[in-house]
């Protein structure tokens, strides 16, 4: 997949390049993922292009406002305070799974969102 090839790529052309990852895209988490794996810049072409034909300039409001929660809580539970903060530490292995690795140090409010999305979405997030 291309979030595997992303370290590499990241590596190769050590910021000489501007690097932006676009591949099945569906959440906050896979964004601050791909931040965590090298990306600069992730781009949400699918959610966009679906949330434009259901609802207009309101359904992709939507979309950027999920996403954006979605985001604060994987950086919360992460420790990072600011996008720029995001690293390869904040990632953990699962197996063939790369997941979030889990700030313990995080609010318990934070905590139980973290797990109301698992349900919601049907996800075992790693690490817990």
């Amino acid at each position: 997949s291309s979030a595997r090839a992303l370290p590499a790529i990241a590596e190769a052309v050590e910021g000489d390049l501007t690097i932006l990852a676009d591949s099945g895209v569906r959440s906050g988490l896979d964004v601050v993922r791909l931040l965590a794996l090298g990306a600069d810049g992730v781009l949400l072409g699918r959610a966009f292009v679906h949330a434009l034909a259901a609802a207009g300039e309101q359904g992709v409001a939507h979309v950027l406002d999920l996403i954006a929660s979605e985001m604060k809580v994987a950086m919360t539970l992460t420790g990072a305070r600011a996008v720029g903060e995001i690293s390869r530490e904040s990632l953990v292995r699962g197996g063939s799974e790369i997941g979030v690795r889990i700030f313990w140090g995080c609010s318990v409010e934070a905590y139980k969102m973290l797990l109301l999305y698992s349900r919601v979405m049907g996800v075992v997030p790693l690490g817990l």
